[in-house]
């Protein structure tokens, strides 16, 4: 049997209009209900910055960002890169969607350009707090734009194998990251609606951005200062360079050449 419970007043928990809130005695100026006088402070920002479009080394065509933020790659940068330069002048975190394979959402490095001139450092405020792949975004990539960027990721690896600041672990990460991406924009580009391709090039460029951790080297400082100086696509100026920028250092490094081949899958590092 069921009983009915004893009524219980509610105090407006359950009854249709709940009594009004007390009135804030008169002459206490601090309690919380007392009127306030004066301009109305404005709204707190926005907890985060969300970035979900193109990232990393690959501009837009035709999309300006706002002026009053540091541009951080020539007339029309890249979305990771705008959100970098955002977290790094306001301290807002960044949500990460990449939509190409660059790996710049995994690393701590950024760039500014002003007057024809780049200028890149590092700093943790600018590496995002949540970074989400999905390889279903990036079915409509274009196969210009995944090899392109996927070049600008493979640079990363390769420069991480004789970075100033490489270690087993950044070194693990760029083989790995060079394989995968390897497979996967060969596949992405004949065939562009493989999702395993493309997951298979988001995993790549993900290790890509981790080994760079190594730092870059002479590669990437060519990349930057070209950029910078004429206004060239970062992703398109990583392909055309990287294969002879490795043949010149590779005499100097054999044992990252053989990685690099084993890799690519091919007897040579260079045209692989």
């Amino acid at each position: 049997m069921v009983h009915p419970l004893p009524h219980t007043p509610t105090a407006g928990l359950l009854s249709p209009t709940p009594p009004a809130p007390p009135s804030p005695p008169p002459g206490n100026p601090n309690h919380p209900r007392a009127p306030r006088s004066g301009p109305r402070r404005p709204a707190p920002p926005p907890a985060v910055a969300t970035v979900a479009g193109i990232a990393g080394g690959t501009r837009p065509p035709g999309r300006t960002p706002p002026t009053a933020t540091p541009v951080p790659a020539g007339p029309r940068a890249p979305a990771a890169g705008l959100a970098k330069a955002i977290a790094l002048t306001s301290g807002l975190p960044i949500v990460a969607v990449p939509t190409t394979y660059s790996g710049s959402e995994m690393t701590t490095v950024y760039g500014l350009t002003e007057g024809g001139l780049k200028r890149t450092a590092r700093d943790p405020r600018v590496l995002p707090k949540t970074v989400i792949y999905d390889p279903e975004l990036t079915l409509g990539l274009p196969p210009a734009v995944s090899a392109a960027s996927g070049m600008n990721a493979i640079a990363h690896c390769v420069e991480a194998l004789w970075g100033p600041r490489a270690t087993p672990f950044t070194t693990a990460c760029a083989v790995e990251g060079m394989r995968l991406l390897a497979a996967g924009l060969r596949g992405a580009v004949v065939r562009p609606l493989d999702a395993a391709a493309r997951s298979d090039a988001l995993g790549g460029a993900w290790l890509a951005g981790e080994s760079f951790a190594a730092g870059g080297a002479l590669h990437h400082t060519l990349c930057h200062v070209l950029g910078g100086r004429f206004d060239l696509p970062h992703a398109e100026l990583h392909a055309a360079l990287l294969p002879y920028v490795a043949r010149f250092l590779m005499p100097a490094a054999p044992a990252a050449a053989r990685r690099i081949a084993e890799a690519l899958g091919t007897d040579d590092a260079t045209a692989g």
